[in-house]
């Protein structure tokens, strides 16, 4: 008998204790569980207080909730498709999500519709979300050229799963990009580009001058003709010629040269980031040279890496950018090899929105001492040093500027300083170069325009110079 009392105080005290932690399970929520969901949303955090005693409103509002989680998350033909509660006692809500099954791809060529394909959907399985594919579109339109897309969401007979069907259209012509731009060495500079795609293929040329003294400082153009080979990977031949009147200051002489300029290589894109490494062949002809006139050849490889938050960057405008290159070779100009680097970036921060911080830096080097592959200090990127053409073969220059807007979203003017130090032509010694100056933007759509008036710190202000850009792209 007594052991018959101790079996039944047991499984008493084992009967409250279960029944206890079923309590407890209960209000954290675990009582619920999902059926059918593939991505983590946090839905478990809606779903707590929620037990099998719970109402028939409250399951309800558990669905809904749910419902409008997904649909403000972008995935808007996904819903849960049935509430219940099993005979264990557990909530159990089964979810329909939504993946895109098929996508249909009309106005274009098979070729050009198997890479839009890709790039709306990735990979098999995934779920149709509004927000990724609108970003995905804007990324279509920039890759591929196109002109427009349109996009419909059909509902799939006896499935949960969602058709695209993509109407898009390519421009007849390819697109223009110009650029003006006056600036301390070459004086005014016009720029234009146009890019036509073709297919698999793309044509880019792009030429520009220089005009100072009511003379050509320069004269520069460049055809490109680039393959893709497979995804985001181009293959591409140049041609570049350029014409150019320089100052070598310290030997108190102009020089003139001409180079044509042939070249292969590829390069990758991926997001805002591009790859690139080309092989070089150059031949230069220089006159009026201190050396003699005299003709010259070199060869080099070129590997750079750049990144561009934005498509296109307007002067002054938001955004982060980046470029690094090296390049190694051997020139008839010199006794051996040669090695060059540059590195720049801009990055800005915004603590409200009529206020932005800019900054950027510029690095460059060259192993060689010879006038041809020096730089120039004072150019456009270090301002305010009019008629200095002083040149270096290794220089860094920092950069910062407030911008305040002036004109809501249109115009802005910007206090700005521009640091940089520098060796000398002539040997190891090191100087500094400081300047300050104020500039004022326009920015509408795709176009802008950009004055600045910089002069040196040390300097009289008066003694400065102007620098002006306007760009666009239509």
């Amino acid at each position: 008998m007594k052991a018959a009392v101790e079996i039944i105080r047991k499984l008493c005290i084992l009967f409250l204790i279960t029944l206890y932690f079923q309590g407890t399970a209960s209000a954290d929520g675990d009582s619920v569980i999902f059926t059918g969901n593939t991505i983590d949303i946090g839905l478990r955090e809606l779903a707590k207080g929620i037990t099998a005693a719970s109402s028939k409103r409250d399951l309800e509002s558990l669905a809904a909730a749910v419902t409008d989680r997904y649909h403000k998350l972008g995935y808007t033909t996904t819903m849960v498709e049935k509430i219940h509660v099993r005979k264990d006692g557990i909530v159990e809500i089964a979810i329909r999500e939504s993946k895109i099954a098929e996508i249909t791809v009309r106005g274009v060529s098979d070729g050009i519709a198997k890479s839009i394909c890709a790039i709306l959907r990735p990979s098999e399985g995934e779920l149709y979300n509004v927000h990724v594919l609108r970003s995905r579109s804007m990324e279509v339109r920039r890759r591929l050229d196109i002109s427009s897309i349109k996009i419909r969401v059909l509902n799939r007979d006896g499935s949960e799963d969602v058709s695209l069907v993509v109407t898009a259209r390519r421009p007849l012509w390819g697109t223009f990009r110009g650029e003006m731009l006056y600036e301390p060495i070459y004086g005014l500079s016009p720029f234009i580009e146009y890019r036509q795609k073709m297919a698999q293929c793309s044509l880019t040329l792009h030429g520009n001058a220089g005009v100072r003294q009511s003379e050509f400082r320069k004269k520069e153009g460049v055809l490109r003709f680039s393959v893709e080979t497979f995804d985001r990977c181009q293959i591409f031949a140049d041609f570049g010629w350029t014409g150019k009147t320089d100052v070598w200051e310290s030997a108190h002489t102009e020089y003139h040269e001409r180079t044509h300029r042939p070249s292969v290589g590829m390069n990758v894109q991926s997001g805002g980031f591009v790859f690139e490494l080309s092989f070089v062949q150059s031949s230069i002809h220089l006159r009026d040279y201190p050396s003699g006139e005299d003709d010259h050849s070199e060869l080099f490889v070129k590997a750079s890496a750049a990144y561009r938050e934005t498509d296109i960057l307007l002067p002054g405008m938001d955004g982060k950018s980046f470029a690094i290159s090296a390049s190694s070779g051997k020139s008839s100009l010199l006794e051996g090899y040669f090695m060059k680097g540059e590195a720049m970036g801009v990055t800005s921060w915004s603590p409200a929105v009529w206020l932005t911080f800019r900054s950027k830096f510029i690095g460059q080097y060259v192993s060689a001492h010879e006038r041809y592959y020096m730089f120039y200090v004072f150019d456009r990127f270090l301002p305010g040093f009019a008629d200095d053409f002083t040149s270096t073969t290794a220089r860094l220059l920092l950069g910062v500027e407030s911008e305040f807007e002036v004109y809501p979203d249109t115009v802005y003017l910007a206090p700005l300083v521009n640091g940089g130090r520098f060796r000398s032509e002539a040997g190891p010694s090191w100087y500094n170069a400081v300047g300050s100056g104020i500039s004022i933007s326009v920015r509408i759509g795709t176009f802008g325009f950009q004055a600045v008036y910089a002069w040196d710190i040390q300097g009289n202000m008066k003694d400065g110079s102007f620098l002006m850009t306007a760009n666009g792209t239509f």
